[in-house]
């Protein structure tokens, strides 16, 4: 809604703290969509470690259709991250991973 300015003004820092509030609740596509705004740097600064971290979780978490499309991006991040850069994101996605549940129901809509 925010991010596209759909009934709204286009507001990107709304769409990361409404996205962040979905993604920590273990929504696949929302922590898929706040890693293309931490990736493009739309509303919050570029940060490729954060983007790497929530994307991981939305592939992990996915149909094999919605998590082919989500690696594409994954995919796209690791090209251009250092290998320093990568063990930050694949730790940081463990932790995230960690303090949140997905419940099946929650995976099962998106």
């Amino acid at each position: 809604m925010y991010s596209e300015g759909e009934g709204v003004p286009k507001d990107d820092a709304a769409a990361v703290r409404w996205y962040r509030q979905a993604a920590e609740q273990g929504f696949a596509l929302a922590q898929y969509h706040l890693g293309g705004m931490y990736a493009n740097g739309q509303g919050v600064a570029q940060d490729m470690v954060e983007a790497y971290a929530w994307c991981s979780l939305a592939v992990g978490q996915s149909d094999a259709h919605k998590a082919m499309q989500f690696g594409d991006l994954l995919r796209q991040l690791e090209a251009a991250m250092t290998a320093v850069q990568l063990a930050k994101a694949r730790k940081l996605s463990h932790v995230y991973g960690s303090a949140m549940s997905f419940p099946s129901d929650k995976m099962s809509n998106q």
